[in-house]
């Protein structure tokens, strides 16, 4: 059974007491599913133990967007520092990479990464492979998606996922705001998630932090 969960967020208020802004302090435009339609923000990505986890698709630059505008608590804007970020997924307590989305393309994700070199190029930086054995449970499915370009390059990863076994540490994270009453959800509390070699250890409301 899963430990981290919607039901735990039901966590305490933090009022009268000084508080810290989470989309101030967020440095990543990574998400984190805990099922097929619930998504959270995170503060910073699993994959900052690699120091150039920012520049593997720098010679695609020229092929992606990187100013995007985002609806403020649906999503991390990106910082012009990478033009990628990642879908993880936490399932039984193990957190997977999911898929590795672009915020902007401007041809077919195919015609840019020949033979899924995305894929390919973080298999490369992370020294784990995709494989089919752990499900891709992002909302949609690559079947679902490969002839639809309106949904492309979102959730299309065909390999399955990635364990993050590399990562031991600490993210917080956030409900993002879709379909949430902007008051509500500016009460929601922040979690932190504490990991070792990617299963989850610790998840508990993040004091001081909304």
């Amino acid at each position: 059974m899963m430990v981290f969960n919607n039901n735990s967020l039901c966590g305490q208020t933090l009022e009268g007491k000084s508080r810290v802004n989470f989309m101030r302090i967020a440095k990543t435009s990574d998400v984190l599913y805990t099922n097929d339609s619930t998504y959270f923000l995170m503060d910073k990505s699993p994959l900052e133990k690699f120091p150039d986890y920012k520049k593997i698709y720098d010679r695609y630059k020229d092929k992606t967007i990187e100013n995007v505008d985002v609806a403020y608590g649906s999503a991390i804007r990106p910082d012009g520092t990478t033009n990628y970020f990642i879908v993880w997924y936490l399932n039984d307590s193990l957190l997977y990479l999911s898929d590795i989305n672009f915020f902007l393309i401007i041809d077919r994700i195919e015609n840019i990464f020949p033979n899924n070199e995305q894929y390919k190029l973080m298999e490369q930086l992370t020294g784990v492979k995709f494989d089919t054995i752990y499900e891709n449970h992002t909302r949609n499915k690559y079947e679902e998606t490969k002839y639809d370009w309106s949904k492309m390059p979102k959730n299309v990863n065909p390999f399955g996922s990635m364990p993050a076994t590399w990562f031991s540490d600490t993210i917080i994270v956030k409900l993002a705001k879709n379909r949430i009453d902007f008051h509500k959800w500016e009460k929601e509390p922040c979690r932190e998630l504490i990991f070792k070699n990617g299963r989850l250890i610790s998840d508990r409301v993040k004091e001081g932090m909304y």
